[in-house]
């Protein structure tokens, strides 16, 4: 066995000669275990077959590139070396995801310290790493965050943290607890701005229309719609349809009513994507510009809310709302009945005896 040294000669990696075949995987009662060389265990800390594999997977290409870190040897491995290292792994994320973690993790460096040990960001470290957010001092423009981008930015970085607990750079990770934001009622648009922006699609954006009617009609998500395909949707029967694929690529079916219907029989064909193929970000664009031209703040995902609250304000139980949106609780459909509610109050405030 031979030890190297990096940075000025700290010791952060054994490294043997054969350091692939020294190491191996082995499950002792319930959980997994690497063997670095005879005696040199470290638990994996899990039961599951394929996330150990997984890991020990990830320990041989360290080892085999040397830059294998053990705990036990030199005290840690920092904050910033650990992102760097984690966020090489997330490059097969979606573009958002990708932005959102680098974002989270640069605040957490900000807060705490790039050298930082990984070990010592205990549960007080987080509770720091709150307050400084809640006080602008981690903000450019020293303007105190929202709890729910705070909450945002804890989620990324709770699930960063998981991962250096399986990786065996934590042995334990530390209690992320989310902020109380409360919950916002969904914003959804009242018939004159709906009138509005599908005008100005029509004029400014023809191509773009259908896609609009489809959202505000079935209350899809965004890509939902972009994915979807000719073979999902029926037009020919008495009761049209579509199947959307939903989160966690769940399918359900949502009517294609008479409006709709007559905006879709038109552009039908045999095979093929429904709409035209549009980048998710652009799509978004588009739906923001034009709204902004109308004089109406509002984002795309506000035609989903839109839809669920006039759904429930026309009477439909909330059960078949449910289906229809795709909501795993009915907990998420119930708050359209809140919203309804507020609509409610808001018109009868109109009322006088004059």
């Amino acid at each position: 066995m031979s030890v190297h040294t990096f940075n000025n000669g700290r010791v952060i990696c054994k490294w043997y000669c054969h350091a692939r075949e020294a190491m191996r995987l082995f499950k002792r009662g319930s959980t997994y275990y690497v063997e670095f060389a005879r005696g040199d265990k470290q638990s994996l800390k899990t039961s599951d077959k394929k996330l150990a594999e997984g890991i020990f997977t990830k320990l041989q290409k360290e080892a085999l590139m040397g830059r294998l870190v053990r705990l036990d040897l030199d005290g840690g491995m920092t904050l910033g070396e650990f992102v760097v290292r984690y966020l090489e792994t997330r490059t097969g994320m979606s573009p958002p995801t990708l932005r959102a973690d680098r974002l989270a993790l640069s605040h957490l460096e900000n807060a705490l310290g790039s050298k930082t040990p990984l070990r010592l960001i205990t549960p007080e470290k987080i509770e720091k790493f709150k307050k400084l957010c809640l006080s602008g001092a981690l903000s450019a423009s020293e303007r105190p965050m929202k709890p729910v981008s705070v909450n945002s930015y804890l989620r990324h970085i709770k699930a960063a943290l998981t991962v250096a607990v399986q990786w065996g750079y934590l042995q334990t990770r530390p209690a992320v607890k989310m902020l109380n934001a409360g919950k916002p009622l969904p914003r959804y648009l009242r018939k004159e701005e709906i009138e509005a922006i599908m005008e100005r699609c029509r004029q400014s954006k023809p191509g773009f229309y259908p896609l609009l009617q489809f959202y505000l009609w079935t209350g899809a998500r965004r890509n939902e719609a972009l994915g979807l395909e000719w073979r999902s949707v029926n037009l020919s029967d008495n009761r049209p349809c579509a199947v959307l694929t939903g989160k966690g690529n769940k399918q359900r079916t949502v009517p294609i009513l008479p409006a709709l219907l007559d905006v879709l029989k038109p552009m039908r064909k045999e095979s093929g994507r429904v709409f035209p193929p549009l980048n998710e970000s652009t799509v978004t664009h588009w739906f923001k510009a034009m709204a902004r031209e109308c004089g109406v703040n509002a984002r795309l995902h506000d035609l989903r809310h839109t839809a669920a609250t006039y759904m429930v304000a026309s009477g439909i139980p909330l059960t078949a709302v449910q289906e229809v949106m795709g909501h795993a609780e009915l907990t998420t459909t119930g708050l359209y009945a809140r919203v309804v509610k507020e609509r409610l109050y808001d018109e009868m405030s109109k009322l006088k005896f004059d």
